[in-house]
């Protein structure tokens, strides 16, 4: 039984392989697990489909880029894959990427990439020195987070959430020139705001420790901030572990570029200027050794 890493659901899976489709590439023989069982039961809540391409504890099954670097195929040369995703179109509610395998691409970010190194073998460890939320006070961490590119919010522990909220509180005040305090919904486990504060609420620094110097992650409020028929919620939880966990939506407006082999993972901005695609949508670039598009 697999526990996913939020506690939601658990999955029981079996081996199997067969051939995979990614864009226009067919891929023979991908070793995967398939889900003959989960807890809550799919009634109750479907379990989600995983890529795999964290570092790889189980052999029995290993990740995407170990299985594309083996085989008569070969069909990528490095242990390196990268993800980036843009900021939502105007009146567009779906955000943009793309994925690569078998390498970068250096014209999609900013300077050279900053790198932190990972902590640990198992998912993408790395260690967060401090939280600064914009005009508010910074909130020291000396501790570690995962990358978590599968997870849809901010996971922080419980012993930092009271001063978490407070200092985005704080700054939001700060901004409106009046007292501001989120509403906490028991039922559900989020913090609730009133949807005309949303554009006043800070952007989120993660300061990350490299072996030279900080690299910052910035998350504004419009990714950490959800919208529905009658409020908004910050995409913020309790974490269910003792360490922070980084979302999917760390990626807007950043280049990600993962090391497993250096057990490093390089950041970057994004470059604003290019096209780009679907993640679904990815093609195969045999001459780069990349699943990407042709931009």
């Amino acid at each position: 039984m697999l526990e996913f890493g939020d506690g939601s659901q658990s999955v029981e899976v079996f081996k199997h392989s067969a051939t995979v489709n990614i864009g226009t590439t067919n891929l023979p023989n991908i070793v995967f697990g398939l889900i003959c069982g989960s807890l809550p039961p799919p009634k109750q809540k479907s379990p989600n489909a995983i890529l795999g391409l964290g570092v790889g504890v189980n052999d029995d099954y290993p990740s995407l880029p170990k299985q594309l670097l083996v085989g008569f195929l070969k069909l990528i040369e490095k242990n390196i894959f990268a993800l980036y995703l843009k900021p939502k179109s105007p009146g567009s509610l779906i955000r943009k990427g793309e994925l690569l395998l078998g390498g970068g691409d250096q014209t999609l970010y900013d300077g050279p990439l900053e790198f932190v190194p990972t902590l640990s073998e198992g998912p993408w460890m790395v260690h967060l020195r401090a939280l600064q939320p914009e005009n508010g006070e910074a909130i020291t961490v000396a501790g570690s987070t995962i990358l978590d590119t599968g997870s849809n919010y901010i996971f922080i522990p419980h012993r930092k959430m009271s001063e978490t909220m407070k200092s985005v509180e704080d700054a939001t005040a700060e901004v409106v020139g009046e007292p501001f305090h989120f509403e906490y919904d028991r039922k559900w486990g989020i913090w609730k705001v009133d949807c005309s504060y949303r554009e006043f609420l800070p952007s989120l620094y993660f300061i990350l420790s490299a072996s030279s110097d900080d690299v910052v992650l910035r998350i504004t409020n419009e990714n950490y901030i959800a919208e529905t028929t009658d409020h908004c919620y910050l995409l913020v939880m309790i974490s269910p572990v003792q360490h922070w966990i980084m979302p999917d939506f760390m990626l807007v407006g950043h280049y990600l570029e993962f090391h497993p082999d250096d057990k490093k993972v390089g950041i970057g901005k994004l470059q604003s200027k290019g096209g780009c695609v679907d993640l679904n949508r990815s093609l195969f670039n045999p001459a780069g050794s990349l699943f990407n598009v042709h931009r």
